[in-house]
């Protein structure tokens, strides 16, 4: 939002594309200045956006604002969302008197996680993020999904190749 402001201020034009930005604070937070900002994610568009398609979006913002209602809804609170989704389908599949070690096992054969479509595919057995990604824009008091323009096609963009890894990228080992 600073940024946004700070261009419109200094009366400067460029394409501006914030990640980590989507969620309920930018647009009232950078008022007009945020019109046209491009925004990436590998999130689907939790504000409600994509409730319709998605419907696991519109079961999150009822628990969110059911804990902390009036307060506004962050990547990192879908992020935790998600997180929460991946324990509790490891457990599940830990047998049915867990423990640390049969809950490790079931984390380490999940090798597709979406958490219901809510965000792009990764595979946390491996450690490996997503290869996928969505583009949002704001137009005017809302964001609006560029590409994929509909979540009904999958909801994310994989690129041929995926991400770019440096030469000596190595997933992060989880501890047992």
């Amino acid at each position: 939002a600073t940024i946004a402001r700070e261009f419109q201020q200094e009366n400067f034009h460029a394409i501006d594309v914030e990640g980590a930005s989507y969620g309920s604070h930018l647009i009232p937070l950078a008022g007009g200045a945020a019109q046209g900002m491009l925004v990436p994610s590998q999130q689907a568009l939790f504000l409600g956006e994509d409730a319709k398609l998605v419907p696991a979006v519109a079961t999150f913002d009822h628990w969110i604002n059911q804990v902390d209602p009036g307060f506004g809804i962050a990547a990192w609170g879908l992020d935790a969302w998600a997180s929460g989704v991946l324990f509790g389908q490891a457990l599940k599949n830990a047998g049915k008197n867990p423990t640390r070690a049969s809950l490790m096992a079931a984390l380490n054969k999940i090798t597709s996680f979406d958490a219901d479509g809510l965000v792009a595919t990764s595979n946390p057995a491996a450690n490996l993020p997503s290869q996928c990604w969505m583009l949002a824009e704001v137009n005017g008091s809302k964001f609006e999904r560029v590409s994929p323009p509909d979540p009904k096609d999958g909801g994310f963009v994989c690129n041929p190749g995926g991400l770019l890894y440096t030469s000596n990228y190595t997933p992060m080992k989880r501890n047992s």
